[in-house]
């Protein structure tokens, strides 16, 4: 299953760290083999994971992320171990946990032709390494997002809570494909999920879930403390978790059934 998500808004939405709560969720709890991509241009991804940025650790991803498959996907030498050396491991244990890094070319432009040209195929290839990909696109990527829309299962539209976002996008078709996560969310606003759904219907039944606030896993907030956060979530007592860690798991189950739903869809009109 592909994963694509996105924030049609600006930065700072909380989609790297939306994604990587979903996908450390299907990890601890399902045991799955999980890969997650940052086609941002930025480094949302490792700053959640990793707490560092590219330029702290200078060479280290010259042979590491997306640069490495694109390149060798445009050359076409695959290779059983392309994947493996390209990717990061971000916990080691049942299934798999990877994270494949984001470009370290200095020309958007540049980089961004080559994700165009290349990136479907890249994705087929891993397909067959993992259950779930899931794929961080940057807000100002409208383009790569467009295409990504075809190819990918699920589309996750990352939305604030903001009533001028919801009048902007209440008239919106949405594809059956195509769900709303309310991110950063919390439980005060007015715009909470259950009002939402009265007050722009259209949109509200598009919502699947939300992503509670918590600075201890988020991107620069975490200040290297992200993974560690997400890996003792599932250690806790169920009766002593807090909302976080069981909103994430109600948005990534409604993914799944969404997907069974879809695959049940498709075989129905093939019949």
């Amino acid at each position: 299953m592909v994963i694509a998500g996105y924030s049609p808004i600006a930065s700072q939405i909380g989609v790297s760290s939306g994604l990587a709560a979903l996908s450390a969720w299907n990890y601890f709890e399902e045991e799955t083999k999980n890969l997650l991509i940052q086609i941002g241009f930025h480094n949302n991804l490792e700053e959640t994971l990793l707490g560092m940025k590219k330029g702290k650790r200078e060479g280290f991803f010259e042979t590491k992320g997306i640069d490495e498959l694109l390149r060798i996907e445009s050359i076409g030498s695959h290779g059983e171990a392309v994947i493996e050396r390209a990717v990061l491991t971000l916990h080691c244990g049942e299934g798999k946990f990877h994270l494949l890094p984001s470009t370290t070319k200095v020309n958007e432009s540049i980089y961004k032709k080559e994700v165009m040209r290349w990136l479907p195929s890249m994705i087929e290839r891993c397909k067959k390494e993992y259950d779930y990909i899931f794929i961080d696109v940057g807000w100002e990527q409208k383009e790569i997002w467009e295409e990504l829309e075809k190819i990918v299962d699920q589309t996750l539209y990352f939305f604030p809570q903001n009533r001028w976002m919801f009048e902007k996008f209440e008239q919106r078709e949405f594809r059956k494909n195509q769900s709303i996560v309310l991110a950063k969310y919390m439980d005060q606003s007015f715009f909470n999920e259950s009002n939402i759904k009265i007050l722009f219907p259209k949109l509200g039944k598009h919502i699947i879930g939300t992503i509670p606030y918590q600075y201890q896993y988020m991107d620069s907030w975490s200040k290297g403390s992200g993974m560690k956060y997400l890996a003792i979530q599932c250690d806790i007592e169920k009766r002593e978790r807090n909302i976080f860690w069981e909103q994430i798991g109600r948005v990534m189950k409604k993914l799944k059934r969404e997907e069974i739903r879809g695959k049940k869809d498709r075989m129905e009109r093939k019949n």
